[in-house]
């Protein structure tokens, strides 16, 4: 797969407590050395697209589960309208919660 299409945003603590999703996707400064903090209630790491067609979605997805990553895979979601403008507090914890639902039910 090739990652031409793909820009990688991390999001810092500071976006995290202060930005919606609509601006987190467009911050355009990123520093290489990003420090990864941890957040309570939030239990796994979160990978949100935009602007990408269902298939390439799928190819993203495909490659992590293919990966040497896969037995600690994140929580993939779509932007979409509903969330562009939540705080990306708001929506990484819904992610989250929702990522550990759906876990919890495979496991059942």
């Amino acid at each position: 797969m090739g990652a031409d299409f793909i820009d990688l945003i991390t999001c810092t603590k500071e976006m995290y407590e202060t930005m919606s999703l609509r601006e987190c996707m467009r911050v355009t400064q990123r520093e290489e050395d990003q420090k990864v903090f941890s957040v309570a209630g939030v239990q796994t790491k979160i990978v949100i697209m935009s602007g990408m067609i269902g298939a390439e979605v799928a190819s993203v997805v495909d490659a992590f589960y293919e990966s040497q990553f896969k037995d600690n895979a994140p929580a993939f979601a779509c932007a979409v309208p509903n969330s562009w403008e939540k705080p990306i507090k708001q929506t990484a914890e819904e992610i989250s919660g929702d990522h550990a639902e759906a876990t919890k039910q495979r496991s059942a």
